[in-house]
């Protein structure tokens, strides 16, 4: 996977949220949606460089990906020189339902398989799903029984790989060729959620990083 440098890096988060939103100290959760793209991810990353608790797993370097078909940017530490884990940051006012969710999972997939990067639930990866609103009961109840509430359903699988190779140009991945190694890595995912009082509660913890991306009022 290829990341973005970290001299460009350092210079997106030294000038911060271009329009800061306005945080009270009344407000428990910070207002997340109020962030463009760009500094929703680069909170996401600032909070990962510091290995927040939120981030439960170890590694000793994390990077920001360049963006994708969907001009998104993934966090992704790597531990060892490996990658560990991804994660997608997701900022929309609706709460993320299981097809977005399923096909997100999928499209990772789907990006190893086109680019040689072997899968394998010998060497799981953490994929964490960083949301700015959260996500609905079928979208946990998804997560909770993954990876076997998604690689059963075969047909949905299925559709969900069609629709995406004919979304994204470089994922022309087709699913019964590769249907042993799409299971495969799925299998090797270990899925998990931040939730927006999550990622609140890091940012708290930490005052230089709300006072880069928000705009911090006392009353």
């Amino acid at each position: 996977m290829n990341l973005i440098p970290v001299a460009q890096l350092e210079e997106e988060l030294h000038r911060g949220a271009l329009e800061k939103p306005r945080k009270y100290s009344l407000q428990s959760v910070y207002p997340l949606n109020d962030l463009d793209d760009r500094s929703f991810e680069l909170l996401v990353y600032a909070l990962a460089k510091q290995h927040a608790s939120i981030f439960s797993f170890p590694y000793d370097f994390c990077g920001l990906g360049l963006p994708g078909g969907d001009k998104g940017r993934d966090v992704v530490p790597h531990h060892h020189g490996l990658l560990c884990g991804v994660v997608q940051c997701k900022r929309q006012k609706t709460l993320i339902d299981r097809p977005s969710l399923g096909k997100e999972l999928l499209k990772f997939v789907l990006h190893c398989i086109a680019g040689g990067l072997p899968l394998s639930p010998d060497r799981q990866i953490h994929y964490l799903i960083a949301c700015s609103t959260g996500i609905n009961n079928q979208a946990a109840a998804l997560v909770e029984a993954f990876p076997f509430s998604v690689v059963t359903d075969k047909e949905t699988l299925k559709t969900w790989c069609t629709e995406l190779t004919e979304e994204y140009a470089n994922l022309k991945v087709d699913y019964s060729t590769y249907e042993a190694a799409i299971h495969q890595g799925l299998m090797s995912l270990r899925v998990s959620v931040i939730l927006p009082v999550d990622i609140s509660l890091s940012i708290s913890a930490r005052p230089e990083i709300a006072k880069t991306f928000f705009d911090v009022q006392s009353i």
